[in-house]
Protein backbone atom coordinates (compact mmCIF):
# COMPACT_ATOMS: atom_id res chain seq x y z
CA UNK A 1 0.00 0.00 0.00
CA UNK A 2 2.95 2.21 0.86
CA UNK A 3 4.58 1.64 -2.64
CA UNK A 4 1.07 2.36 -4.21
CA UNK A 5 0.75 5.58 -2.33
CA UNK A 6 4.15 7.26 -3.35
CA UNK A 7 3.78 5.93 -6.75
CA UNK A 8 0.74 7.90 -7.33
CA UNK A 9 2.42 10.79 -5.37
CA UNK A 10 5.36 10.88 -7.87
CA UNK A 11 2.76 10.23 -10.78
CA UNK A 12 1.00 13.69 -9.56
CA UNK A 13 4.24 14.99 -9.06
CA UNK A 14 5.40 14.64 -12.82
CA UNK A 15 1.90 15.43 -14.66
CA UNK A 16 2.49 19.10 -12.47
CA UNK A 17 6.30 19.58 -13.75
CA UNK A 18 5.09 18.32 -17.52
CA UNK A 19 2.00 21.28 -16.59
CA UNK A 20 4.62 23.97 -15.29
CA UNK A 21 6.91 22.83 -18.68
CA UNK A 22 3.95 23.35 -20.51
CA UNK A 23 3.22 26.53 -19.63
CA UNK A 24 6.60 27.61 -19.46
CA UNK A 25 6.74 26.75 -22.60
CA UNK A 26 3.79 29.18 -24.34
CA UNK A 27 5.12 31.93 -22.07
CA UNK A 28 6.30 34.19 -24.91
CA UNK A 29 7.37 37.73 -23.24
CA UNK A 30 5.54 40.69 -25.14
CA UNK A 31 7.71 43.47 -26.72
CA UNK A 32 7.97 46.58 -25.29
CA UNK A 33 4.67 49.04 -26.82
CA UNK A 34 6.43 50.88 -30.15
CA UNK A 35 5.66 54.39 -29.74
CA UNK A 36 2.83 55.57 -32.27
CA UNK A 37 4.64 57.84 -35.16
CA UNK A 38 3.28 61.31 -35.65
CA UNK A 39 1.17 62.09 -38.08
CA UNK A 40 2.92 62.04 -41.17
CA UNK A 41 0.70 64.19 -43.74
CA UNK A 42 0.91 67.30 -44.08
CA UNK A 43 -0.59 70.43 -42.80
CA UNK A 44 -2.39 72.23 -45.80
CA UNK A 45 -4.05 75.37 -45.72
CA UNK A 46 -7.94 75.44 -46.31
CA UNK A 47 -8.03 71.26 -45.87
CA UNK A 48 -10.02 69.77 -43.58
CA UNK A 49 -8.21 69.53 -40.20
CA UNK A 50 -6.00 71.77 -40.94
CA UNK A 51 -6.18 74.01 -38.29
CA UNK A 52 -6.95 71.44 -35.57
CA UNK A 53 -4.71 69.65 -32.99
CA UNK A 54 -1.85 67.57 -34.41
CA UNK A 55 -0.26 65.18 -31.98
CA UNK A 56 3.01 63.14 -32.51
CA UNK A 57 6.55 62.29 -30.60
CA UNK A 58 9.85 63.44 -30.97
CA UNK A 59 12.94 60.80 -30.27
CA UNK A 60 15.61 61.00 -27.93
CA UNK A 61 17.86 63.58 -29.82
CA UNK A 62 15.74 64.19 -32.69
CA UNK A 63 14.10 66.19 -34.70
CA UNK A 64 10.18 65.67 -35.84
CA UNK A 65 9.38 67.57 -38.92
CA UNK A 66 6.04 68.28 -40.24
CA UNK A 67 5.36 70.24 -43.54
CA UNK A 68 3.24 73.34 -44.13
CA UNK A 69 1.46 74.11 -47.35
CA UNK A 70 0.45 77.56 -47.43
CA UNK A 71 -1.79 78.19 -50.48
CA UNK A 72 -2.29 82.14 -50.83
CA UNK A 73 -0.72 85.12 -48.22
CA UNK A 74 -1.79 84.98 -45.10
CA UNK A 75 -0.56 85.29 -41.13
CA UNK A 76 0.40 82.15 -39.87
CA UNK A 77 0.61 81.46 -36.18
CA UNK A 78 2.06 78.65 -35.37
CA UNK A 79 2.30 77.13 -31.39
CA UNK A 80 3.08 73.53 -29.84
CA UNK A 81 3.19 72.33 -26.31
CA UNK A 82 4.97 69.20 -24.46
CA UNK A 83 2.00 67.20 -22.36
CA UNK A 84 5.21 65.63 -20.35
CA UNK A 85 6.02 69.13 -19.41
CA UNK A 86 9.03 68.73 -21.70
CA UNK A 87 10.71 72.18 -22.81
CA UNK A 88 10.16 72.34 -26.68
CA UNK A 89 11.77 74.56 -29.16
CA UNK A 90 10.23 75.43 -33.04
CA UNK A 91 11.53 76.32 -35.91
CA UNK A 92 10.15 77.29 -39.79
CA UNK A 93 12.16 77.24 -42.41
CA UNK A 94 11.13 77.46 -46.29
CA UNK A 95 10.79 79.60 -49.36
CA UNK A 96 12.93 81.71 -47.56
CA UNK A 97 11.60 81.87 -43.89
CA UNK A 98 14.00 80.81 -41.41
CA UNK A 99 12.18 81.59 -37.71
CA UNK A 100 12.79 79.61 -35.11
CA UNK A 101 11.54 79.89 -31.00
CA UNK A 102 12.09 78.46 -28.00
CA UNK A 103 9.73 80.40 -24.81
CA UNK A 104 6.81 82.36 -25.16
CA UNK A 105 7.09 84.13 -22.68
CA UNK A 106 4.02 86.68 -22.98
CA UNK A 107 1.52 85.39 -25.99
CA UNK A 108 -2.27 84.89 -27.03
CA UNK A 109 -4.55 82.30 -25.23
CA UNK A 110 -7.39 80.71 -26.77
CA UNK A 111 -5.38 78.02 -28.60
CA UNK A 112 -5.97 74.22 -28.20
CA UNK A 113 -4.48 73.75 -25.61
CA UNK A 114 -3.07 75.46 -21.96
CA UNK A 115 -0.04 77.94 -23.32
CA UNK A 116 2.64 78.50 -21.02
CA UNK A 117 5.83 79.87 -21.03
CA UNK A 118 7.74 77.59 -22.03
CA UNK A 119 5.64 77.04 -25.03
CA UNK A 120 7.17 78.21 -28.46
CA UNK A 121 5.00 80.43 -31.21
CA UNK A 122 5.91 81.88 -34.14
CA UNK A 123 3.27 84.43 -35.84
CA UNK A 124 4.57 85.58 -39.56
CA UNK A 125 3.29 86.09 -43.09
CA UNK A 126 3.53 84.08 -45.13
CA UNK A 127 3.47 83.77 -49.00
CA UNK A 128 2.19 79.95 -51.00
CA UNK A 129 4.98 77.96 -51.17
CA UNK A 130 5.91 74.73 -48.86
CA UNK A 131 7.37 74.97 -45.65
CA UNK A 132 9.11 73.28 -42.64
CA UNK A 133 7.87 73.00 -39.10
CA UNK A 134 10.85 71.13 -36.66
CA UNK A 135 10.43 70.44 -33.26
CA UNK A 136 12.98 69.36 -30.85
CA UNK A 137 13.17 69.16 -27.44
CA UNK A 138 15.50 71.46 -25.49
CA UNK A 139 17.59 69.21 -23.84
CA UNK A 140 17.15 66.55 -26.12
CA UNK A 141 14.86 64.53 -24.17
CA UNK A 142 12.59 62.34 -25.69
CA UNK A 143 8.66 63.55 -25.23
CA UNK A 144 5.22 64.09 -27.14
CA UNK A 145 4.12 66.97 -28.68
CA UNK A 146 0.56 68.94 -29.55
CA UNK A 147 0.94 71.38 -32.18
CA UNK A 148 -1.42 73.76 -33.98
CA UNK A 149 -1.07 75.60 -36.87
CA UNK A 150 -3.52 79.11 -37.45
CA UNK A 151 -3.52 80.21 -41.29
CA UNK A 152 -5.83 83.12 -42.16
CA UNK A 153 -5.75 85.40 -45.62
CA UNK A 154 -7.92 87.82 -43.93
CA UNK A 155 -6.51 91.73 -43.81
CA UNK A 156 -7.40 95.31 -42.99
CA UNK A 157 -6.14 98.03 -43.35
CA UNK A 158 -5.70 101.47 -42.00
CA UNK A 159 -9.21 103.36 -41.53
CA UNK A 160 -10.95 99.93 -41.23
CA UNK A 161 -13.47 97.68 -39.17
CA UNK A 162 -14.04 94.09 -39.12
CA UNK A 163 -15.82 92.00 -37.10
CA UNK A 164 -13.55 88.75 -36.20
CA UNK A 165 -14.87 85.53 -34.40
CA UNK A 166 -13.43 84.14 -31.71
CA UNK A 167 -13.88 80.59 -29.86
CA UNK A 168 -12.07 78.21 -27.32
CA UNK A 169 -9.56 76.42 -29.57
CA UNK A 170 -9.18 79.07 -32.02
CA UNK A 171 -8.19 82.76 -31.48
CA UNK A 172 -9.14 85.04 -34.63
CA UNK A 173 -5.99 85.60 -36.64
CA UNK A 174 -5.33 87.74 -39.82
CA UNK A 175 -3.18 90.61 -41.47
CA UNK A 176 -3.12 94.47 -40.79
CA UNK A 177 -1.31 96.18 -43.62
CA UNK A 178 0.55 99.10 -42.01
CA UNK A 179 0.88 102.00 -44.75
CA UNK A 180 2.68 104.23 -42.09
CA UNK A 181 4.41 102.19 -39.75
CA UNK A 182 2.87 104.29 -36.49
CA UNK A 183 -1.01 102.63 -36.94
CA UNK A 184 -3.12 102.13 -33.35
CA UNK A 185 -5.26 98.86 -33.44
CA UNK A 186 -7.71 98.04 -31.05
CA UNK A 187 -10.02 95.51 -30.29
CA UNK A 188 -13.91 95.87 -28.63
CA UNK A 189 -15.87 92.86 -27.66
CA UNK A 190 -18.60 91.97 -25.01
CA UNK A 191 -15.91 89.32 -23.28
CA UNK A 192 -12.41 90.21 -21.82
CA UNK A 193 -10.34 89.93 -25.40
CA UNK A 194 -7.08 90.44 -25.21
CA UNK A 195 -5.08 91.76 -28.79
CA UNK A 196 -1.23 89.96 -29.68
CA UNK A 197 0.74 91.83 -32.84
CA UNK A 198 3.82 90.57 -34.58
CA UNK A 199 5.85 92.54 -37.07
CA UNK A 200 7.75 90.33 -39.37
CA UNK A 201 11.42 90.29 -38.64
CA UNK A 202 10.76 91.96 -34.86
CA UNK A 203 12.09 89.87 -32.19
CA UNK A 204 9.23 91.04 -29.53
CA UNK A 205 5.62 90.76 -30.20
CA UNK A 206 2.89 93.37 -28.36
CA UNK A 207 0.43 92.18 -26.45
CA UNK A 208 -2.01 93.89 -24.16
CA UNK A 209 -5.14 93.35 -22.06
CA UNK A 210 -6.71 96.68 -21.21
CA UNK A 211 -5.47 99.69 -22.58
CA UNK A 212 -8.54 100.74 -24.39
CA UNK A 213 -10.47 101.03 -21.65
CA UNK A 214 -13.21 98.92 -20.25
CA UNK A 215 -11.23 95.61 -20.47
CA UNK A 216 -10.49 96.45 -24.26
CA UNK A 217 -6.87 96.34 -25.53
CA UNK A 218 -5.39 98.47 -27.62
CA UNK A 219 -2.12 98.36 -29.38
CA UNK A 220 0.28 101.70 -30.58
CA UNK A 221 2.56 100.93 -32.96
CA UNK A 222 5.50 103.64 -34.06
CA UNK A 223 8.00 103.84 -36.58
CA UNK A 224 7.59 100.56 -38.09
CA UNK A 225 8.11 99.88 -41.90
CA UNK A 226 4.94 99.67 -43.79
CA UNK A 227 3.80 96.50 -44.22
CA UNK A 228 1.98 93.51 -43.50
CA UNK A 229 1.47 92.33 -39.90
CA UNK A 230 -0.06 89.43 -37.93
CA UNK A 231 -3.03 90.06 -35.39
CA UNK A 232 -4.22 87.79 -33.15
CA UNK A 233 -7.61 88.56 -30.78
CA UNK A 234 -8.33 85.77 -28.36
CA UNK A 235 -10.63 85.91 -24.85
CA UNK A 236 -8.49 86.88 -21.72
CA UNK A 237 -9.33 83.15 -19.91
CA UNK A 238 -8.76 81.55 -23.54
CA UNK A 239 -12.22 79.50 -23.10
CA UNK A 240 -14.71 82.42 -23.83
CA UNK A 241 -16.22 82.90 -27.21
CA UNK A 242 -17.73 85.97 -29.44
CA UNK A 243 -17.46 88.23 -32.04
CA UNK A 244 -14.44 91.51 -31.61
CA UNK A 245 -14.61 94.17 -34.08
CA UNK A 246 -11.02 94.48 -34.76
CA UNK A 247 -9.73 98.65 -36.41
CA UNK A 248 -7.20 100.17 -37.29
CA UNK A 249 -6.40 103.79 -37.28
Amino acid sequence: MRRAHTGRMLGAAFAASVTVLGLSACFVPMPPPVPTPPNADPIVQGSPGAEELREGFIASGGTTTVELQIEERSAVVLTAASPDNEDLTMRLVGEGVDLDNDDNDEGPEGFAFDMRARNPLIGTVLDPGTYAIELEEYGGDRTSFQLQVIASPMFITAGQSIDVQVAPGRPAVMMVSLSTGDETIAAVADFDSVLWTQVPGSLFPDFDDDTGGDGNPLVSLLGEEPQDIVVVVSSYSGDESGTALLSVE
